[in-house]
């Protein structure tokens, strides 16, 4: 937090906010402005969001507890597989802002969205032969495909609001999806293993996420096309 807050409080802001605030074009009432002029764009920014906040809320909050209580993994065995998972997603996602900032940002995109949908099946496949090593490979997989969508989404999203509403606009999108169908998760599809008495209901809310972010992705290159983004 100490070291976030260091950045906030040195980093510039753009010059297109600058030039926006020198001119007066700042909104006063930004949430209000937000939801009257650009809700298409916060929907939008929410089902970019669906595949950060669902597979991440998967990994990192529900994955430790689900192993020990439905996979009958020892704690010790789940908390090491979940730490080796952060440090594949830390050494992952800086290796995708590169390709971001070098390759076309949609385009990696959508490559990880169809990875998630092809390969959000095979997760739960590893997984139920509730052994460290197949856990273990599952679960990388699963966290570096979250990690090389988390890099590029903040910029993506930024985009598609203008630097009047931008900072409120990115913030309710981001905040919504986590909240809405990030924080409802572990409920959920505890609800639907216990129901079901199978784990698959985790690959199926992922590549529902998938999808629609996949969808949403295209929609911003349409977008992009039509000269409708905002730069930053």
């Amino acid at each position: 937090m100490a070291f976030g807050l260091y950045i906030r409080t040195k980093l510039n802001e753009s010059p297109v906010f600058i030039e926006a605030q020198e001119a007066g074009h700042v909104s006063e009432s930004p949430i209000s402005e937000t939801f009257k002029n650009n809700y298409k764009e916060v929907l939008l920014g929410v089902g970019l969001y669906l595949a950060v906040t669902i597979p991440f809320y998967i990994q990192t909050v529900f994955m430790p507890s689900f192993m020990v209580k439905f996979m009958h993994f020892s704690s010790a065995d789940a908390l090491t597989i979940y730490l080796i998972v952060l440090g594949v997603m830390m050494v992952c996602a800086p290796i995708s802002a590169i390709l971001c900032d070098t390759r076309n940002r949609e385009r990696l995109m959508k490559i990880v969205t169809v990875c998630y949908l092809l390969f959000a099946i095979p997760y739960v496949y590893f997984l139920n032969y509730q052994t460290f090593t197949f856990a273990l490979i599952s679960q990388i997989v699963f966290a570096s495909i979250i990690a090389f969508y988390i890099a590029p989404i903040p910029t993506l999203v930024t985009e598609i609001f203008p630097a009047r509403t931008r900072y409120t606009g990115m913030s309710l999108a981001c905040n919504l999806a986590a909240a809405i169908f990030g924080g409802t998760w572990p409920m959920l599809i505890t609800a639907l293993i216990t129901g079901t008495g199978s784990n698959y209901p985790i690959a199926i809310y992922v590549m529902m996420a998938a999808a629609t972010s996949l969808f949403c992705v295209w929609e911003v290159k349409r977008r992009r096309d039509q000269k409708r983004l905002y730069l930053i």
